[in-house]
């Protein structure tokens, strides 16, 4: 298991509460000092208009999903800490009076393209990587602040604090404002260090929002404690610790047990992700996808997010009448029957920015006949998040793309041994499942565990192995025409940004 280094704490007799703060999903996990899960609440998210939540009732699921674990194990005495890990970037804010604005914009959200837009055709998003190492998107930080502060004037006046997901619950527990240096990687955070670049943020048109970003902390730091008044909303004992967390890419590669250099993680969740754990160096490549600090600052993470994953899915699921808990397997069925099919599905419904950026990229379906059905239509739509999620690899990662190197995935969808083959054969490599239903909780609890245990990594629980097998040349031309339909298609969705001559 691969952490930061810290000093060794005292002896713990409970278990470390684990926030994750997901884009669909709350969770509130107790784990006990030998690194086992105890007991876990969720909550799942109303899904309401692509991109936005509102923040108080945010902050209400929370206090559920800790009230659900609290009421398993007897009372709040049994929690010794809490720590959180979540969704990173996106737009959450304080007002004057350090109350939440009402409405947060996520990482997912499109509300900055056209912002985006100006910056690919003034140069912008080129040199920002030169600095950074990261290509901004949609839902950056930076620009969501600069539509918001343009758009809503008069709102962002009232703004005192500008921070990510996990930082306002941090704040809403005991009332510090702080982050992270994973969590602060994106946008302005100078690389190795725990200080911002005025000097990028003004090349932005975003220097106001310097003075409105949090102080940036290590992870597994102590924070402060909860309040009483936050006592009094979740359940939890005022006084309890609170820790600085990490970006729930970070926190779930610690919790599958790795961080090594060339080290490949990838999550099929609400986005569908692959990073690797380089060392860092100057950004002198081709500017794709986003760079994550991280507390050894000799590293770096390298990740391609990809604006498509299970969402996409279940658009489709919805569309199509597959509800309730049996919907995937339903879905499943459908595709196992289909029998094939030439199909190929481009699955940016919400734009794309790794390892191309497109805010204003659509989705669409290829190859279809009188003879496709749900089941080949479905197929060829998970197989198109695959897909996106495999180019950024082999576009961005080429220092991992040797054939023997082998991948760890979670999520969601890695949960579907069907889904898990497909990656092998697109990718070409072995898919290690950690199939573990709360590896991001894990990851930031084993920040402040007392060393009595340890949490086992992916290769020391019963996992699925899967290697490529016989679809993998079928698999591999239609890679090859999703890749040309890609190439065929942007011209008409506008300001794709790629480097590379054989790039989408």
């Amino acid at each position: 298991m691969v952490r930061p280094t810290k000093e060794t704490p005292a002896p713990m007799t409970g278990g470390v509460l684990a926030l994750d703060l997901g884009t669909s999903m709350v969770k509130a996990v107790l784990v006990s000092p030998n690194g086992e899960v105890l007991h876990a609440g969720q909550v799942p998210v109303p899904r309401g208009e692509q991109g936005v939540v509102d923040t108080l009732p945010l902050w209400d699921l929370v206090a559920e999903a800790i009230q659900q674990v609290l009421a398993s194990v007897g009372g709040a005495e049994h929690v010794q800490a809490v720590i959180a890990t979540g969704q990173g970037d996106g737009l959450w804010m304080l007002d004057k009076e350090g109350k939440p604005l009402p409405q947060a914009f996520l990482w997912n959200s499109n509300a900055g393209a056209h912002v985006v837009a100006q910056w690919a055709d003034d140069g912008s998003i080129d040199s920002h990587f030169r600095a950074t190492g990261t290509v901004l998107w949609s839902g950056s930080q930076a620009a969501l602040w600069r539509w918001f502060s343009e758009s809503q004037s008069k709102l962002a006046s009232t703004v005192s604090a500008v921070m990510c997901a996990k930082d306002l619950v941090n704040y809403l527990l005991c009332g510090e404002r702080a982050t992270d240096v994973t969590d602060a990687s994106i946008p302005f955070l100078r690389p190795g260090t725990t200080t911002y670049s005025f000097e990028a943020a003004e090349k932005l048109g975003c220097g106001p929002l310097i003075d409105l970003l949090p102080a940036v902390r290590q992870p597994g730091e102590l924070l402060g404690t909860v309040s009483p008044l936050a006592a009094q909303h979740t359940g939890l004992r005022a006084g309890t610790p609170v820790h600085v967390g990490a970006l729930d890419v970070v926190a779930m590669l610690w919790g599958s047990g790795q961080g090594e250099i060339g080290d490949v993680f990838a999550v099929l969740g609400t986005t569908a992700l692959t990073a690797s754990v380089t060392p860092r160096s100057a950004f002198d490549g081709d500017p794709v996808g986003a760079s994550i600090s991280l507390p050894d600052d000799s590293k770096s993470l390298r990740a391609m997010g990809s604006s498509s994953g299970t969402a996409t899915l279940e658009w489709f699921l919805k569309l199509h009448g597959f509800t309730g808990d049996e919907r995937y397997e339903n879905f499943w069925k459908e595709v196992d029957a289909s029998h094939g099919g030439d199909e190929i599905f481009l699955p940016y419904l919400a734009g794309e920015r790794a390892p191309f950026l497109a805010p204003h990229a659509t989705g669409s379906f290829l190859g279809l006949t009188s003879n496709s059905t749900v089941g080949s239509m479905g197929r060829a739509v998970v197989e198109g998040i695959t897909m996106a999620m495999c180019l950024g690899m082999d576009f961005s990662l080429p220092e991992v793309n040797a054939r023997e190197s082998t991948i760890v995935l979670a999520g969601g969808g890695s949960l579907s041994p069907q889904w898990a083959q497909m990656v092998s054969n697109v990718s070409g490599k072995t898919v290690i499942v950690d199939g573990r239903a709360h590896l991001g909780a894990l990851g930031v609890a084993g920040l402040i565990l007392d060393g009595t245990g340890e949490i086992a990594t992916t290769r020391e629980i019963a996992i699925s192995a899967f290697s490529p097998d016989s679809n993998h040349p079928a698999l591999l031309l239609r890679y090859a025409v999703f890749q040309e339909a890609i190439r065929a298609v942007s011209p008409l969705w506008g300001h794709t940004s790629a480097s590379k001559e054989e790039s989408p």
